[in-house]
């Protein structure tokens, strides 16, 4: 099992407490397991909304945009960043 802090943004911060989430993983975990684990996070704290804007939100590690394919490393720090819109 390995652990990776996750910081959240835009209308997903303070959805968690401190604005980010801790999560633990099994060894070969990709980005779409991130996904998947704080979808049922939110899903389970009744919030089906953030659930739904998880599904369209980019993650990113420390250099890059990562894919759900991507594999994530013990101790990694990613970021899940939603859409944004303006002008």
């Amino acid at each position: 099992m390995m652990q990776i802090c996750v910081r959240l943004y835009g209308p997903l911060r303070g959805l968690y407490r401190d604005d980010q989430a801790t999560l633990l993983l099994a060894d070969g975990a990709c980005v779409g397991d991130v996904r998947n684990a704080l979808s049922q996070l939110a899903q389970q704290n009744g919030n089906q909304a953030a659930a739904g804007l998880l599904a369209v939100s980019a993650i990113a590690d420390e250099q890059a945009i990562l894919r759900d394919h991507d594999l994530i490393h013990a101790g990694a720090k990613l970021a899940v960043l939603p859409p944004v819109n303006g002008g």
